[in-house]
């Protein structure tokens, strides 16, 4: 029997500041879980996971489970500095344990991972299921990568599982759930309290965008777990773990709109609130599909837009979003009662701050809510990534795996990504704070629900508690206003930048 143990790489980040934008919490680890549950059903293999975010000692979990295979799990590319230990404890414990990576962050970038990494044996490239299966029982697998292959010439193939109902379950007692805590994605309307689960639906995306891993996948095909099935897992995750809060993580969760509509009607009737935070795509959204959203749970939509200048959408990021059709989606998502947060990448080689302008009016202009602005991030494997290489965009020895997605580091002849970072974080500022659409339609309510969220997250903010205080003043709450605006003059007169800020947009009374 094959003892396989996965280890999970530490990917906590401290949220220092309000730009720090990578989980700061422990997730399950759902990859990892869906391999573990798939052998289980699949292969007589026994497996355990080991998870960094929650333990320390690895070489006496090798000790004590003796594995034949250690699979390290990377999802996020500021964990890739921990490879190299776990992959050398093991080694060090028994040279003939194989050692496999696989996991998001190491898309596309298994030829560094190798000359990189003596102690990997093995790359794994794209979905995990099917070649860990063949691993076991001896098959041999299109989607490992080995050095010898590469020496060959030989390309990865990556091996895909097309009927999602085999891998909708999860078993979740290969973890201690206690020691999980999830967090919702930013919103309007959280639940206090909340047990959340994710439950992943379909995978893959017809799309293009040149940032994204999927530009690079020449299958454009999406696969789709049946609407039963997933009903049938929501349902036990709500009979066995009291689940309030379900978090969907499709890439395109809505392009399929008949199957979109069954299942979140199928969903009311659980009471849940449904986070989606990935993003949803404006082009498949209609009144009705609105309406059963909302019905089932869903508060805060989340759209994937990208870019308000037409130039940067169509040809920068080739996004086939028709920028006119927004507005009237936001209208209708507005009428619903739903809270509209856009997605916006900032800085694409070839973007000028007219593009950005552009952006910013749009914003404003459509009604949204609050617009989570990104400097745009080259991942490996991507489009973007191999302009950025082959132009020379890459500057000052930048180590491409250990970036944490917070900042770009994109150089280009026209902007620095010191530039562009200062310019993303200015947009946040302007169309979520100085120009907040709660607070421009009178919803000092909601504004404060807002502020206050967000001083939660993150204290510092000072403009949080800035516009915090202006809401309190329209209210008559002077207390609370004259508080909120003690904690923002302490913050100007302690950090430079914020003082910076604050005098550029004419803060302050």
């Amino acid at each position: 029997m094959n003892k396989i143990l996965f280890v999970v790489l530490p990917y906590m980040l401290e949220r220092k500041d309000a730009t720090t934008k990578l989980r700061a919490f422990v997730a399950f680890p759902y990859g990892v879980l869906s391999i573990a549950t798939y052998l289980k059903k699949n292969t007589d293999a026994e497996v355990k996971i080991f998870d960094y975010n929650l333990h320390e000692n690895l070489p006496e979990m090798l000790s004590e489970y003796k594995p034949d295979i250690v699979a390290i799990s990377m999802m996020f590319g500021n964990s890739y500095k921990y490879v190299g230990d776990v992959a050398l404890q093991t080694k060090e414990w028994n040279p003939k344990t194989l050692v496999v990576i696989g996991g998001a962050a190491t898309r596309g970038s298994y030829e560094e991972i190798l000359s990189g990494q003596p102690c990997v044996d093995m790359v794994c490239d794209g979905e995990g299921e099917i070649p860990f299966r063949k691993l076991v029982t001896g098959d041999q697998s299109s989607a490992w990568v080995t050095r010898d292959k590469l020496q060959q010439g030989i390309v990865p193939v990556k091996e895909l599982i097309h009927d999602l109902d085999e891998v909708i379950d999860l078993d979740y007692s290969f973890v201690n759930i206690d020691d999980y805590r999830m967090e919702q994605s930013f919103g309007i309307n959280l639940r206090e309290n909340a047990k959340q689960f994710f439950v992943i639906t379909s995978r893959g995306c017809p799309f293009h965008c040149r940032f994204c891993m999927n530009a690079a996948n020449p299958d454009k095909t999406v696969r789709y777990a049946s609407v039963d099935r997933v009903i049938n897992h929501v349902s036990d995750l709500v009979r066995n773990y009291g689940m309030t809060v379900l978090t969907i993580y499709d890439d395109q969760l809505l392009f399929n709109k008949k199957r979109a509509k069954e299942l979140f009607r199928r969903l009311i009737p659980f009471n849940l609130r449904i986070d989606c935070p990935n993003g949803l795509s404006v082009a498949f959204i209609d009144d009705e599909l609105a309406g059963l959203m909302k019905s089932a749970g869903m508060d805060t939509a989340k759209l994937a837009i990208e870019s308000g200048s037409p130039y940067v959408l169509y040809k920068l990021i080739n996004k086939p979003l028709k920028l006119p059709m927004v507005k009237p989606i936001v209208e209708i998502l507005h009428k619903h009662g739903f809270w509209v947060e856009g997605y916006f990448v900032i800085g694409m080689p070839g973007e000028t701050d007219d593009h950005r302008k552009e952006t910013v009016a749009f914003i404003k202009d459509v009604g949204i809510d609050w617009s989570s602005c990104s400097s745009a991030m080259p991942l490996i494997g991507t489009p973007l990534f191999n302009e950025c290489k082959e132009k020379g965009y890459f500057k000052n020895n930048v180590t491409i795996l250990s970036f944490d997605t917070t900042n770009t580091f994109i150089d280009t002849p026209d902007y620095s990504h010191e530039y562009i970072n200062e310019q993303t974080y200015l947009i946040n500022l302007d169309v979520n704070f100085v120009n907040n659409r709660s607070m421009k339609i009178g919803d000092y309510d909601g504004a404060i629900r807002l502020f206050k969220q967000v001083t939660k997250m993150f204290y510092n903010q000072a403009f949080a508690h800035y516009y915090l205080s202006e809401c309190y003043r329209k209210q008559g709450n002077i207390s609370e206003s004259d508080k909120e605006m003690g904690v923002y003059k302490t913050l100007i007169k302690t950090n430079p930048e914020w003082n910076r800020w604050s005098v550029a947009f004419g803060l302050g009374r």
